[in-house]
């Protein structure tokens, strides 16, 4: 957060052996190399997720390397991911707005609300509007995105989780971008 950071990507740069993966044309579509090895999925809240993550519904990110990436299943060699989501907090209230504005177009726009609702049920919402350009020509992302939880504690010892998402992302991808496949040579 303090980073202004947004993707998995972004954040695998402020990881220990960790690094994005810088190459459009993989075999196997990694976000995320770790320890030199490209991992081919991530977890969210412990399951495997294929689908892209945004820091928006995002608590927290925890980095499981090398053999403790083994722990959960069918871990890659170099570790694994692990993004953990937004959930209803009982400690207090929050309102939180975030607005972004950068280079290449980039213009992003968050919202976090948690209400306790007494002493047994708190509820989490949090959105997302983002719109960026990029420094190669012709290649943008715009997402949209919204995310609720609600947190229910029947006993200090229970606690039952519901969560859902909604997100939509709009994106022109070049794929071999440093290929010209459109100019004509003049020949004298």
């Amino acid at each position: 957060e303090d980073l202004g950071l947004t993707t998995m990507e972004e954040m695998s740069t402020w990881m220990v052996s960790g690094e994005s993966n810088p190459d459009p044309n993989a075999l196997v579509q990694s976000r995320v190399i770790l320890r030199g090895v490209p991992n081919a999925y991530a977890l969210r809240n412990g399951w495997i997720w294929y689908s892209p993550m945004e820091s928006y519904a995002t608590e927290r990110v925890e980095i499981l390397r090398g053999p403790n990436a083994f722990l959960y299943g069918e871990a890659d060699l170099g570790g694994a991911n692990n993004q953990i989501t937004k959930r209803g907090l009982f400690t207090r209230n929050v309102t939180k707005t975030k607005v972004m504005f950068g280079s290449e177009g980039f213009r992003r726009a968050e919202l976090d609300l948690n209400r306790r609702l007494g002493s047994q049920v708190a509820l989490r919402f949090a959105a997302v509007a983002s719109d960026n350009d990029s420094w190669i020509r012709h290649v943008r992302r715009d997402f949209v995105g919204l995310y609720g939880a609600v947190t229910y504690r029947p006993t200090r010892d229970t606690t039952l989780n519901v969560m859902s998402e909604h997100g939509r992302t709009v994106a022109v991808l070049s794929q071999g971008m440093f290929v010209d496949n459109f100019s004509r040579a003049a020949t004298a």
